[in-house]
């Protein structure tokens, strides 16, 4: 983090290297968007298709180079939109890569609950249900039987409980 809050990224010879690869694979992302544009022009409207444009786009050049530093965006993942852009490209018999691995996978973030929803699990295991209940603002009741999975279930749940979106 900088001194202003914001999480930062120094670039070394491994986050170089990731950018570099990801520049290649959204350019083949760029090929893919637009082998189904040819086939159906009419889906350059589409919210899918345009988001899905939107995050292909190549980084600015010049690349970031080592020592240099990036500030950090999380964004949480977007199933619907993934699937939308499944099903679409599986009509025109285009395989699409997995987008939806852990690259992509948080996108976009989910708007924070009131927490007038409780989520109850009673057989919680290591806790990734309420886990996820909580870090999206909504009260959380969970239980496990298994000694080892119930003290698992209190380490996930217990720090997030307590200090909410202040914990990094």
């Amino acid at each position: 983090m900088d001194a202003s809050g914001t999480e930062i990224l120094e670039i070394d010879a491994v986050v170089r290297r990731a950018i570099e690869r990801e520049q290649v694979d959204r350019g083949t992302v760029r090929g893919l968007i637009d082998s189904i544009l040819k086939k159906d022009p009419y889906l350059s409207n589409n919210n899918a298709i345009q988001q899905w444009i939107e995050i292909s786009k190549a980084f600015p050049k010049p690349l970031p180079c080592e020592g240099e530093f990036l500030n950090v965006n999380r964004v949480a993942a977007d199933p619907a939109w993934f699937k939308s852009i499944m099903t679409l490209a599986a009509g025109m018999g285009i395989r699409v890569p997995n987008l939806y691995g852990y690259s992509r996978a948080y996108y976009r973030q989910p708007d924070w609950q009131s927490g007038d929803i409780t989520i109850l699990d009673p057989t919680a295991g290591g806790g990734s249900i309420p886990f996820e209940a909580l870090r999206l603002g909504h009260q959380v009741v969970a239980n496990e039987l298994n000694p080892v999975g119930a003290v698992i279930l209190f380490a996930t749940l217990d720090y997030p409980a307590r200090f909410g979106s202040k914990l990094t």
